[in-house]
């Protein structure tokens, strides 16, 4: 799968439309003219409108008809996704001396600035003289060993 398409897909979860995992009628392909059913991955908005993502001309029809009508489900359906880091912790503590705020909370397992601040201020990580507040790496190792 491209990154386009990744893009895309999210992009259509973020305007509310979930996979749609019924039957299609063969006629629906024949009505949008589709060189390729085989490859149809379907997504629909409110069982309103359905959208095709299989090949570049991306169909969109707000005809129902060939479209299995789906039941609502007994508990809501829910898509989330997670804002990932690209890197790890631990690749995080082995390139950089110094870390940033947020990089030392990240590898602290998500810790709020308030008890990162605490943590400074308290001598538990061992802060860099200079301006912009930067910690050493490895007293964030060391109470990563504490905690861990």
């Amino acid at each position: 799968m491209s990154k386009q398409m990744v893009r895309e897909i999210l992009a259509m979860l973020d305007r509310g439309f979930l996979p749609y995992d019924g039957e299609v009628e063969e006629s629906v392909y024949v009505r949008l003219r589709c060189p390729s059913p085989a490859r149809a991955a379907w997504f629909q908005h409110e069982g309103k409108t359905w959208l095709c993502l299989g090949c570049k001309r991306r169909c969109v029809t707000a005809d129902s008809a060939g479209f299995q009508l789906l039941l609502a489900t007994r508990y809501p359906v829910r898509l989330a996704f997670a804002d990932l880091p690209l890197v790890t912790a631990e690749e995080l503590l082995r390139c950089k001396t110094l870390l940033r705020p947020d990089e030392a909370m990240f590898c602290l397992g998500g810790i709020s600035r308030r008890k990162f601040d605490y943590m400074v201020d308290s001598g538990i990580l061992e802060r860099h003289p200079a301006l912009p507040v930067r910690v050493t790496a490895e007293s964030v190792k060391m109470e990563m060993r504490k905690s861990g």
